[in-house]
């Protein structure tokens, strides 16, 4: 546990991250580098380089001489984790994401992006290169029926009837004598929303903007556990994580495991499948919450009695999308 106040994030057994702390929890320091895998140079703990250094259409946004600062910022960064300073590397990935984020705003990113219209609402959605040919159409249109469906009234309704207000395993408050950070974490989030009329409006806010504040998605690729994705808990809200230049701006940022995307993987080109691994990891970034289990196999079983939120919801996107085809 990092004494100081850092950025946590959710994939699911793998590494909890909340904007304002870091953690590391259980197995996962052991099978994954946050800072030096290379699923997590797809997804950093900011706008990701293959979008605002690496696309022809946003690097200009950035000034040559701020560019060389950010990049001497984060050589820095690498140069400290290859001599196990882990913490003055998270002070330079800190600056660096301050320096980037300062000098973007979320309607740069709109600007030339590709739009998703469905529902009532219009977002714009940025895709890693990284994900193959294939599957680009299909993650395209995944977000597009989860844009669709985020807050269909059967769909919210029929998650907050499934699911507890107390999901099983419940963190324990005390591990060894230190305040347990699963504990902590679960204190910090949203367990189950208060109402459906409350949950829509809530998402409503986030996917409704008027132009041309209009609201931002963007996924990275990763590969390396046994999961579909991960996301940031509370991201878009947390000034910490905002885009700067114009006030301070909110975006959606996950990530999606190409691990599962293989063409032996289960419903590998299913868009409603994935439209069902958008709306979890959509849900982490708003602060929700779920037990921290070991693999999905467990996730299936202790579910059954004690469903969280953000899974009753996964579900009920993924019956909904499958019901309209």
């Amino acid at each position: 546990m990092m004494p100081q106040e850092k950025i946590q994030v959710s994939v699911d057994r793998g590494v909890l991250m909340r904007v304002g702390q870091r953690a590391f929890i259980g197995f996962s320091l052991a099978l994954i580098s946050m800072t030096s895998s290379k699923g997590e140079e797809r997804y950093p703990f900011r706008l990701p380089d293959w979008l605002w250094a690496d696309d022809e259409r946003y690097k200009d946004l950035i000034g040559d001489d701020e560019r060389r600062e950010i990049f001497s910022v984060l050589k820095e960064a690498s140069e400290a984790r290859k001599a196990d300073n882990q913490t003055l590397a998270d002070k330079k990935e800190d600056e660096a994401r301050r320096l980037i984020h300062s000098q973007i705003a979320r309607r740069d990113l709109v600007r030339s992006a590709p739009l998703l219209r469905a529902g009532g609402f219009a977002i714009a959605l940025h895709l890693d290169p990284e994900f193959s040919s294939e599957m680009q159409p299909v993650l395209t249109k995944a977000a597009e029926i989860f844009v669709n469906l985020a807050v269909r009234r059967e769909v919210v309704e029929t998650a907050l009837a499934e699911s507890s207000d107390r999901p099983e395993p419940w963190p324990e408050r005390m591990v060894e004598g230190k305040v347990n950070p699963l504990y902590r974490n679960r204190l910090q989030s949203i367990v189950k929303p208060e109402s459906a009329d409350g949950f829509i409006a809530e998402m409503t806010s986030v996917m409704k903007l008027t132009p041309p504040e209009l609201p931002l998605l963007i996924i990275s690729s990763y590969s390396g556990n046994v999961w579909w994705g991960g996301g940031i808990y509370d991201a878009y809200r947390a000034s910490e994580f905002h885009l700067k230049r114009l006030g301070s701006q909110g975006f959606l940022y996950i990530r999606l495991n190409r691990d599962r995307m293989t063409q032996d993987s289960l419903r590998q080109k299913d868009p409603a499948f994935w439209a069902s691994k958008i709306a979890h990891e959509i849900l982490h970034n708003l602060g929700y919450w779920h037990p921290n289990y070991a693999d999905p196999a467990e996730r299936d079983r202790l579910s059954r009695g004690s469903k969280p939120f953000i899974v009753a919801y996964e579900e009920r996107i993924l019956k909904a999308a499958e019901e309209s085809r």
